[in-house]
Parts: structure tokens; sequence; C-alpha cells
């Protein structure tokens, strides 16, 4: 299956480099369309081991429907990346996660950068708060994966670890921006350049628990 999973690479690759670089620069659909290879791998992943793998494939569904509500709209768009975040912990808490210190280590962790940016947070209001949850279960999130070599080794397993902390370091990267305004063009690239292999590994770790 390994020539499969080079072909998705590739796709992804080619809508990432239309959307950040092509001729389709910044466009919705070439976004969409990198993240919905990873959909159409979760969704194999569930018809052939069904069960609890059900919940990767709506995790990266949901991720795809962010993708375009997030260009609209900040708040609907962030809640329904948490709501993805919420399904990928689901998977890992099958895999073997643990949930327990890791709850601990994200609330510790959200509160520092909370505190840290907590004067560019005050101009979001109560938008805040929704960002606030959104940084804990994010956190959880990569804390769940971290637990889970303590418990059981496979690749799928690192694939998990791996695409977690892609996932938060994309996202940090995005949310500092946001908050503190300071934008620029390779802080956007950088985001979307761990934020689809993020989600590419979340979904193929499926194959091999």
């Amino acid at each position: 299956m390994d020539w499969i999973w080079i072909f998705c690479c590739i796709l992804i690759g080619i809508f990432l480099k239309l959307y950040l670089w092509g001729p389709g620069k910044g466009s919705t659909v070439c976004k969409a369309a990198a993240t919905f290879v990873s959909v159409c791998i979760s969704f194999s992943g569930a018809l052939y081991f069904g069960g609890w793998s059900w919940t990767v494939c709506i995790a990266a569904f949901l991720c795809m429907v962010a993708d375009i509500w997030i260009q609209y709209s900040l708040i609907p768009g962030v809640l329904v990346f948490l709501s993805a975040h919420l399904f990928f912990i689901a998977w890992m808490f099958f895999s073997g996660g643990q949930l327990g210190w890791n709850l601990l280590f994200s609330a510790i962790v959200c509160g520092f950068l909370l505190w840290g940016y907590r004067r560019w947070l005050k101009a979001f209001g109560s938008q805040s708060l929704f960002l606030s949850v959104y940084l804990f279960i994010l956190l959880c999130m990569a804390f769940t994966a971290a637990s889970i070599p303590f418990t059981r080794q496979s690749a799928g397993v690192w694939m998990l670890l791996a695409g977690a902390l892609c996932f938060v370091a994309s996202d940090l990267i995005l949310g500092a921006s946001i908050i503190t305004g300071k934008k620029s063009e390779w802080k956007d690239k950088a985001v979307m350049l761990l934020y689809e292999p993020a989600v590419f590994l979340l979904t193929l770790s499926v194959f091999y628990q």
C-alpha cells in the first residue's frame, strides 16, 4: 500500500503548491482539496477497520469543513476545528492514550500561554473565551498523543504523535498571528505546511495500529 500513500502525498503537495505559490494562491478550493485527500484516506480506513476508526473519518471531514468556514468567520471555524480535535482525542484514547495527567499538563501550558498573550486577548472580548477553550482542547490532543508511547508501540502511535505535534505547531503560529495582528507570508506558509501533514499523519495512523 506504500505506493498509495506516496500518491496521496504527491496530491497533497500539488494542492498545497497551488494554494501557496500557484495560480490558485489563497484559493479555498485548493486548501480544502488538500485536506480532502486525507478525508478519503480516513474514509477508506473506516470502511476497512470499522469501529472507532470512524472517529478519525469524522475528524478529517470536520477539518475540511473548518478549512472553508474559517475563511468567512473565525469563531464558527474555530468551533468546528475544536470538534475535530475532540474526535481525534477519542481515537487516541482508543489507541491507548491516557486521560489524566495530560489534562493537567494541558491546563498548565494553556494557562501560561494565555497569561503571555493576555494584553492582546483583551481586544477579543468574549471571543477570547472560545479561543481559550480551543487552545486547551488542542493541547489535550497533543498530550494525549504523547501518552500513547508509554502504553504501546507501533508505527501508528508515532504517526499520531507527529501529527498532533504538527497540528499544535501550526495552530500556535496561526493563533499568535491572529491575536497579535503580526502576520507575515512565511507564517501563513508555515501554518499550511504543518497543518496538511498533520491531518495526513493522523488519518494514516488508522492503518498502522
